[in-house]
C-alpha cells in the first residue's frame, strides 16, 4: 500500500519546513496551502518549523500569512525561538551573542539578557553565561574576536543551527554552524547545536505540541509528520524523533543520500490525492 494514502487520516500533527516547503524567497511553493487547509479541516494540527536564525516568529508567521496559509506565531518553531527556550531550560540566563537584532529579541522575550558582541570592542561584553551564535550577514572579524574576548573555559558555545552556509544573492554565505566552528576552532569549546536536525529542536516542538516528554513512550511519534525538502536537516532530523519523515523533491527517483524518507513527493498537494 502507498504510505501516502490517507496520510491526513492516520496523522495528529503536520509540521512544515518553512524556506523551501511553504515559500522560497518571496514566492509561495504551489499546493502547500491547500495541504495545510485541508489538514486543519481534518482536525489535523500544524505547525511550522524553521531553521532561521535571523527571524522572530512574528516576522516568520507574516511570511508564511503572506504564501497563503493560516499562521499564528505561537505556531511557528524557528531555531532562534527554540535557542532561547534551551537557554532558559539550561539555566542560562544572560549570554554574549553573534546574531541579528530579532534573533536578540526572541533570547529576551524568552526572559534571556544579551550582550550583543555585533559593532563592539573586544573586551566591551563580559561576566556572560554562554556565547549564542546565529547567522549574520553584517558579521565581521572584530565582531568574532569581540566574542573570542568575552569567552571564557567552559563556556557553552550554542548555535542556533549546524547550517554551513546559507544562500546569499551573490552566492553562499557563511552559516551559523560555521560560525560556531570557528569558535570551538579557536576555544577547543565542543558546540551545542540546536536546529535540525538536532534533538533538542524536535524535543522543543513535541513540547509546543502538548506531548508529556516524561512519558515518551506512551505516543506514537510517527503520528507526526514532517514535511521538509532536506535530507540533511528534514529527514534525519525526523527519522532521529520517530517521526514520519516526508521529502519534498523535484527528483522521484529517491535520495540515495542515507537517511531515507518514509514518503517522497514531488508536489505537497501529492499528499492529497487518492492514491
Amino acid at each position: 500500500m502507498d504510505p501516502r494514502a490517507d496520510l491526513l487520516g492516520t496523522i495528529e500533527h503536520l509540521v512544515l519546513d518553512c524556506d523551501g516547503v511553504v515559500y522560497v524567497g518571496s514566492e509561495a511553493v504551489p499546493g502547500t496551502d491547500r495541504l495545510a487547509a485541508t489538514a486543519r479541516e481534518r482536525g489535523v494540527s500544524v505547525l511550522f518549523l524553521t531553521n532561521d536564525t535571523t527571524m522572530s516568529r512574528h516576522d516568520l508567521a507574516t511570511a508564511i500569512r503572506a504564501a497563503g496559509i493560516e499562521a499564528d506565531p505561537r505556531e511557528v518553531l524557528s531555531a532562534a525561538w527554540a535557542t532561547a527556550l534551551w537557554c532558559v531550560e539550561s539555566g542560562i540566563r544572560h549570554v554574549a551573542l553573534l546574531g541579528t537584532h530579532r534573533l536578540e529579541e526572541e533570547l529576551v522575550s524568552a526572559g534571556v539578557d544579551v550582550s550583543s558582541c555585533m559593532g563592539r570592542v573586544p573586551g566591551s561584553v563580559q561576566d556572560v553565561d554562554a556565547m549564542v551564535v546565529g547567522s549574520a550577514p553584517d558579521l565581521t572579524v572584530r565582531d568574532l574576536d569581540t566574542a573570542l574576548a568575552a569567552w571564557e573555559r567552559g563556556m557553552p558555545i550554542v548555535a542556533g543551527n549546524g547550517d554551513r552556509t546559507y544562500p546569499g544573492t551573490a552566492g553562499p554565505r557563511l552559516g551559523c554552524g560555521s560560525l560556531a566552528y570557528a569558535l570551538a576552532h579557536a576555544t577547543g569549546e565542543v558546540p551545542v547545536f540546536v536546529g535540525k536536525p538536532e534533538p533538542i529542536m524536535f524535543r522543543e516542538a513535541e513540547r509546543l505540541l502538548g506531548l508529556d516528554l516524561s512519558a515518551p513512550h506512551d505516543y506514537d511519534r510517527s503520528k507526526i509528520a514532517l514535511l521538509g525538502d532536506s535530507v540533511e536537516s528534514d529527514v534525519l532530523g525526523a527519522n532521529r524523533a520517530g517521526w514520519t519523515s516526508i521529502l519534498l523533491t523535484s527528483d522521484d527517483r529517491g535520495t540515495g543520500a542515507g537517511a531515507e524518507p518514509d514518503i517522497l513527493v514531488t508536489r505537497p498537494t501529492d499528499l492529497l490525492e487518492e492514491v
